[in-house]
């Protein structure tokens, strides 16, 4: 994988969980790619929101120490602002 130090907090959350969850070595490095370019934690959050399918919400939920839920609810208001 990448040199992913320069990730935001959150973005470097989703790295974690596409390695646990079996996601192939060029996907993860892709993505970490797109993740450097993000200049926040709530832009890699609201990435997150919005295309992480179901098994991955679930551990990144579980990482960020929410539900499921709240991520769903956090999506939908990032959406609003």
């Amino acid at each position: 994988m990448q040199n992913d130090s320069n990730l935001n907090y959150v973005a470097h959350l989703i790295i974690e969980t596409f390695t646990e969850n079996g996601m192939d070595a060029p996907y993860i490095a892709d993505k970490t790619q797109q993740f450097l370019g993000h200049h926040s934690k709530g832009e890699s959050l609201e990435w997150a929101c919005n295309f992480l399918d179901r098994k991955n919400q679930a551990t990144l939920a579980e990482k960020l120490g929410v539900t499921v839920e709240m991520l769903r609810v956090t999506g939908k208001v990032l959406a609003k602002i």
